[in-house]
């Protein structure tokens, strides 16, 4: 289906129900297609593995805890440009 931007922005909602139901969206602008919106690949995996069970939702949700901080001998470019060289 194709719906312009200004529609888009409008009934947004609505539209990504549709693409969540598998339908393609092609977005234009004064009739010239600019951007297709398609489902995400598996997207519904997700909620397929919690039926089945193989998979967990998060018991805890909100902010992350600060990343470790490691010591390296190399940045990671280094090590890039270091395998690339040899």
């Amino acid at each position: 289906m194709h719906v312009e931007v200004t529609q888009l922005i409008l009934d947004l909602d609505k539209f990504l129900d549709r693409v969540v139901n598998g339908e393609l969206v092609v977005v234009t602008d004064r009739g010239v297609a600019k951007a297709m919106i398609v489902p995400i690949p598996g997207g519904d995996q997700m909620s397929i593995g919690v039926a089945e069970g193989w998979l967990t939702l998060a018991k805890k949700t909100g902010r992350l805890s600060r990343p470790l901080k490691l010591n390296g001998s190399m940045r990671s470019i280094e090590a890039i440009n270091e395998d690339r060289d040899s």
